[in-house]
């Protein structure tokens, strides 16, 4: 199968996507529009302890101020999700992206560290930040916002 990954790049137009979290949530792209939404893709094949949520719990509510929603993607079905968000006390929804449409349509690599994606209140590309696991990444890009 040939390999259809996209290549974002700021400003350029958001793909589209729809995806249930793990609580069977059903989260669209168009319904972000008018706020910032930043994308967390978590790779599963990544080894256990690259796989903690960083500093979101102390990042997040600092996003909400700045009306920024974050959501997470990680290729599995809702089952897989919810467990991963459960063993690693994730504060915000992860999308079950079977299949892996989502990642590939953000360019994403198949295994790596977590990677970000922003979306700015315009359904434009703001910030991609590939194969990041540093918490203070994190930090960064939320700096860039």
């Amino acid at each position: 199968m040939a390999d259809t990954t996209t290549v974002l790049e700021p400003g350029a137009e958001a793909p589209f996507f729809e995806a249930s979290d793990e609580q069977g949530h059903i989260h669209r792209s168009t319904g972000y529009r008018g706020s910032t939404l930043v994308l967390c893709f978590f790779s599963p094949g990544l080894p256990r302890e690259a796989r903690r949520p960083g500093d979101f719990g102390e990042a997040f509510p600092g996003l909400r101020k700045k009306d920024v929603f974050l959501l997470g993607v990680q290729r599995g079905t809702t089952r897989d999700v919810g467990e991963f968000r459960r063993l690693r006390a994730v504060p915000f929804p992860i999308l079950a992206d079977d299949g892996g449409r989502i990642a590939r349509a953000y360019g994403m690599p198949e295994n790596g560290h977590a990677s970000f994606v922003a979306i700015g209140a315009d359904g434009r590309v703001r910030l991609v930040l590939k194969r990041r696991s540093n918490p203070s990444h994190i930090i960064d890009l939320l700096k860039r916002l």
